[in-house]
């Protein structure tokens, strides 16, 4: 889970203002972009934060993991943390990196939609915008994999030169015997690692697990800036229908594309707003209804959001909130969980704008968490693995991998002696 974030700054597609034309209409609705600025950085400062919770309680209560990510009541087991809504904040890095994607695709398709929107005028005009298009759209495939990547080996390198420096025990990988051959370990993985077409060694990255997310990152930008570069110059309807198609291509007739649908359908979704602005129609005239149906929505993609980790249609059913929703999971072909956080992300994101919740991630504090939160995504893992244990041995908290610096810090044994016998064995 991770999550995996967008590098793109929202602040950056803004700025620009695509192609040069005379102020129309709609160009000039669009031009309401940067008042979005705050709402979507502070979401995905939100939506990092829950992913770095969610690594760090499973680190911290690795036993148990069976109720944590079930739901309350699951096998009569009542914990306030499991409770509906409650639990997104203990158990959201799942729902987090659904929404990260589903951002993504909203912000890789905010410039190149002006483009599919700027009014026709001449052939001259028509060919220029094309030729700009194209420009933007290499522009993007090429620096996006220095941006995803080039960040990921710095930081994996860091990490492994400080367990060889400092002789740091670890848990999360066997480290070698020298440090020439972790190096070269760490290319042959990190070459294996970023081609994302074929890959035959595992998904998970063995110096940070928590970057699997890294190549569907990859892998989500160039489908989305790709099939909105095919789509140039249909009509919005035609626009649509493609999308639902492709959405449904890649979360229900192929195993291992769902991570492109949500990206899709963050590009639908700002390809409806841009609509919705240029052509004036709106679902729901009245300002009450639409803030009902809104807030709504926004829940009912919370509680989506906090989906059971389940692999089977029984496991769901055992889960109470979760019997009349396990039919969904029969409908892919990959991890059921990710339809239920395809459907909960999708509407939260596209309602959220529209309730008293955005200017709750509007806050200052969120808006700082976006901007380290790529940083953030990146070390957190190799902080807990590396930090935590030393920090929970000293507390006497020696079970799951903290034992591993437990039986290392022998130095420690009177800190360790203050915590009682009871707590450092049940944990």
């Amino acid at each position: 889970m991770n999550l995996p974030v967008d590098l793109t700054s929202s602040a950056q597609h803004t700025r620009d203002r695509g192609p040069a034309q005379p102020p129309s209409r709609s160009t000039r609705k669009e031009e309401n972009v940067p008042t979005e600025i705050p709402y979507l950085d502070g979401l995905r400062g939100f939506a990092s934060l829950l992913v770095y919770i969610h690594h760090h309680v499973l680190w911290a209560h690795g036993s148990a993991h069976s109720v944590i990510e079930r739901s309350f009541g699951y096998r009569q087991r009542y914990h306030f943390i499991t409770l509906p809504f409650v639990r997104i904040f203990f158990n959201g890095g799942h729902f987090g990196t659904a929404c990260l994607f589903v951002l993504s695709g909203y912000v890789l398709s905010i410039k190149i939609l002006r483009f599919h929107n700027v009014p026709v005028q001449t052939s001259s005009s028509t060919l220029a915008r094309k030729i700009q298009l194209l420009d933007h759209v290499r522009s993007a495939i090429i620096r996006r994999w220095f941006r995803l990547y080039l960040p990921l080996f710095s930081t994996t390198f860091a990490q492994i030169t400080i367990v060889h420096l400092w002789k740091l025990p670890v848990s999360s990988f066997e480290p070698k015997a020298t440090y020439i051959r972790e190096i070269g370990a760490l290319i042959s993985e990190f070459l294996d690692f970023s081609f994302i077409f074929n890959r035959t060694a595992s998904p998970w990255l063995t110096y940070n697990d928590h970057l699997w997310s890294v190549p569907m990152e990859f892998q989500g930008s160039l489908v989305t800036l790709l099939l909105l570069l095919v789509v140039y110059g249909v009509s919005p309807y035609q626009r649509m229908a493609v999308y639902v198609v492709f959405i449904t291509y890649f979360l229900v007739l192929v195993t291992d594309g769902w991570h492109c649908a949500f990206f899709i359908a963050g590009a639908s979704i700002r390809d409806w707003e841009t609509w919705s602005q240029m052509e004036s129609h709106v679902l729901f005239t009245s300002k009450t209804t639409s803030r009902f149906v809104s807030n709504t929505l926004v829940i009912l993609g919370l509680y989506l959001g906090g989906v059971p980790t389940c692999v089977t249609t029984k496991c769901f059913r055992m889960n109470p909130g979760w019997q009349y929703l396990s039919g969904l999971s029969r409908i892919v072909r990959c991890d059921p969980k990710w339809i239920y956080l395809f459907l909960g992300s999708t509407l939260f994101f596209s309602s959220l704008r529209h309730t008293w919740l955005k200017k709750a991630v509007e806050s200052g504090v969120f808006r700082g968490l976006a901007t380290m939160s790529y940083a953030l995504y990146l070390t957190h893992g190799p902080v807990i693995q590396i930090f935590a244990d030393f920090l929970y041995s000293l507390v006497g908290w020696p079970y799951g991998y903290r034992k591993i610096a437990h039986e290392s810090f022998v130095s420690f044994q009177s800190a360790r002696s203050l915590t009682s016998r009871d707590f450092a064995n049940n944990g």
